[in-house]
């Protein structure tokens, strides 16, 4: 489904990544974690097609799209969930459910269509970005950190949601997150990323509930961020 080949990337004189690599298969859920400045997000833009790489290639669906524009690659089935993604504060869900795909049968977040994006709460609003984001039924999902901002409850009906839309459908997802304990149930596989570079590929699942083995994944050569 998707494939990195030593991918370095940065913003001006400042690189970020310094050779990532990953493959993600059709279907499978894979948590990218790692400390702040590490270069999560900077992955996803690189796939998204919102930042380009240096050197490198991006491979999806056996197609080279490392210079394919953004537009083409969510016609191609990519769907990118930013941190604090632009919605129109004036429109309500409803209006911004019709923009986001018009064949849509019918809304999906009940009780809150009529209302405007302005007054939702975080975890509403976050529950309505999820949603644009699957109503164009991606093949490949981005998603920078689904739970920020809201509060616990919130994040499990966001991941509970996510989970029974793809449910079915083969869809492949790319989760970068910091609420570790909601990718329990939800992801397949992690990968750690530490100072630009993948440096485990298949850390334990069952180990993202405990913090001194996460700080050990982060830390494991003494570096700090």
């Amino acid at each position: 489904m998707l494939k990195l080949e030593n991918i370095h990337a940065g913003y001006g004189l400042k690189e970020v990544l310094k050779g990532v690599s990953l493959e993600i298969s059709a279907g499978e859920i894979v948590a990218l974690l790692g400390p702040n400045g590490a270069g999560k997000s900077t992955v996803l833009k690189i796939i998204a097609g919102m930042l380009a790489p240096t050197t490198g290639t991006v491979t999806y669906r056996e197609q080279n799209i490392t210079q394919m524009p953004t537009y083409r690659r969510a016609r191609n089935g990519i769907g990118y969930l930013m941190q604090n993604g632009p919605m129109f504060g004036s429109l309500t869900v409803a209006e911004h459910q019709r923009l986001a795909a018009s064949n849509e049968p019918k809304p999906t977040i009940p009780g809150i269509t009529d209302r405007r994006v302005g007054v939702l709460s975080g975890g509403e609003r976050q529950r309505l970005a999820v949603d644009l984001c699957l109503r164009r039924n991606p093949r490949l999902l981005l998603l920078d950190e689904p739970s920020a901002s809201v509060a616990p409850a919130a994040a499990a009906e966001i991941y509970a949601e996510i989970k029974d839309r793809i449910t079915g459908t083969n869809t492949a997802v790319l989760i970068v997150e910091h609420r570790l304990c909601s990718l329990t149930n939800f992801v397949t596989r992690v990968k750690i990323i530490r100072s630009g570079r993948i440096c485990r590929d298949d850390f334990p699942i069952d180990s993202l509930e405990n913090s001194e083995a996460m700080f050990e994944a982060f830390y494991s050569s003494g570096e700090r961020e």
